[in-house]
């Protein structure tokens, strides 16, 4: 956990899918998705071919706010940009690009866990490598997989030929388009410019940015980095996948960065989706996601600020069966810290989450479900937090923990330099008395008198212990947490 604050605080300190600081995004303006593809990549990359999408920005927010009704909109998309995002789905597929076969590729022990964010940094990719190049000469994968993984998780920069041999020239084409690919101006090898991970149900892939994709390698386009996959965001995957909840239909999530969480859903059983984020580069990454795993036309991608751009649509369309959320948790009192957007949450941790909780009950179905993965601070007085903060009627509260941290060991963690006291003052005087990684589970029952709390430690570990590989664990653990 420590590492994986650490690679959260380093640029900037404005929260990506909450509360949009003046001038960056209007926190009551309604934009779907329609920014140019192109824009996926970064400006290290060298566009081959230039292929920006046909959807009509103006078109879609005009139909939107005529009729009334979020499933109106309709995005316009170039049929060559499907035609090769569902080509190179097929060819994921066949490579067997799958969690289990990258475990095993890459002798990934169930202590280590998938820290995909780990097996890019230069100071373990020698190592992963090493594993990856044992496994191809036993024989163990075929070479289209050794590709895919060395470009798409460990970073590696790779010949054009070998990359068209395993994706098709026609692949290479449409995604260096995407800017997906950087090309090394002396060696010529290819970069991806963005990290391909597939998930624990073995058939879903999720595109984000690498963990050392930081805001200054963003700034040419004004746009923010998109979380990568990390242990919090794979644990939700594992925790609501067993979850299946009674209501599930139709599903709402917030700050959604890549999309993972709804497509994690969209491929267990969910039908439908709305997709949220103020960021417009996580609302790129989530409409690829979406058509590359083949729901984007169950599915709607919106940039806005929380709940505030369904407040537009009236009807059925804003009441979800389950709302999903991973918001920025991380506390940074006074922007004392140097954040990337997706992890700061505000002076106390709790400026999105609060917001989270706040306007959910006015969005979820009687009987619906809420799942927020975060960093919960000073536990010990949640539940009269919680009792703040829902605008609902009765619903039962659980909160489930890993290990708790106190002050010392939690400001330790996001700084263990000369602005170590510094660090912790400011956070004892916004009220942060320690933290534990967690889930909130929240459920609405109409059959409830009043509302109930629960807390409970599943396990010391939580996260890693839900996002590993360890069957029997993870199922002892759902055993306790799933609903």
């Amino acid at each position: 956990m420590c590492c994986f604050l650490r690679l959260i605080l380093t640029s900037v300190s404005t929260p990506e899918c909450g509360f949009s600081k003046p001038g960056l995004w209007s926190a009551n303006s309604l934009t779907l998705s329609t920014a140019p593809l192109s824009l996926l990549g970064h400006e290290q990359a060298v566009p081959l071919v230039f292929l920006p999408t046909k959807t009509t920005g103006r078109v879609l927010e005009e139909q939107g706010q005529q009729s009334g009704n979020l499933n109106s909109l309709h995005e316009i998309w170039a049929p060559e940009e499907l035609a090769s995002l569902k080509k190179l789905k097929g060819i994921l597929v066949q490579a067997q690009f799958t969690e289990a076969m990258v475990v095993s590729a890459l002798q990934v022990d169930e202590y280590e866990g998938m820290s995909y964010n780990l097996m890019s940094s230069p100071q373990n990719a020698d190592s992963y490598l090493a594993r990856l190049q044992f496994s191809f000469d036993k024989g163990r994968i075929k070479e289209n997989l050794y590709t895919i993984i060395r470009l798409f998780l460990l970073h590696r920069p790779m010949p054009r030929t070998e990359i068209e041999k395993a994706l098709s020239t026609e692949v290479f084409v449409v995604l260096s388009g995407l800017h997906m690919f950087s090309q090394d101006k002396i060696s010529g090898k290819i970069t991806s410019t963005v990290q391909m991970v597939p998930l624990s149900d073995g058939k879903s892939h999720v595109i984000t940015d690498f963990h050392q994709t930081t805001k200054h390698s963003l700034e040419n386009f004004n746009q923010y980095p998109v979380m990568y996959l990390g242990v919090d965001s794979l644990a939700l995957v594992a925790y609501t996948r067993r979850a299946t909840p009674q209501k599930r239909e139709y599903i709402l999530d917030l700050c959604t960065g890549s999309g993972v969480q709804a497509i994690a859903q969209l491929a267990n059983y969910a039908k439908r989706a709305v997709l949220i984020d103020i960021s417009m580069r996580a609302t790129l990454f989530a409409r690829v996601n979406l058509y590359l795993n083949g729901y984007g036309y169950n599915s709607k991608v919106l940039k806005g600020d929380l709940y505030t751009v369904l407040d537009l649509f009236e009807g059925d369309d804003n009441l979800f069966d389950v709302i999903t959320a991973n918001p920025p948790y991380l506390p940074n009192p006074q922007n004392i810290l140097s954040m990337e957007l997706f992890g700061d949450g505000g002076s106390d941790g709790e400026r999105i989450l609060s917001a989270v909780v706040k306007g959910a009950g006015s969005h979820i179905e009687e009987g619906g479900s809420i799942f927020i993965v975060a960093n919960l601070m000073s536990v010990n007085t949640y539940e009269e937090r919680l009792r703040k903060w829902w605008n609902g009627g009765p619903a039962s509260f659980e909160m489930y923990r890993g290990h708790i941290w106190s002050l010392d060991t939690y400001a330790n963690m996001m700084d263990d330099g000369e602005r170590l006291e510094l660090i912790r003052k400011a956070l004892e005087e916004n009220g942060v008395l320690n933290a534990a990684a967690g889930f909130l589970f929240i459920k609405v029952s109409p059959n409830l008198a009043a509302s109930t709390y629960k807390v409970v430690q599943p396990h010391t570990h939580l996260w890693p212990a839900l996002a590993g590989f360890n069957e029997h664990l993870q199922d002892e653990l759902l055993d306790v947490i799933g609903r």
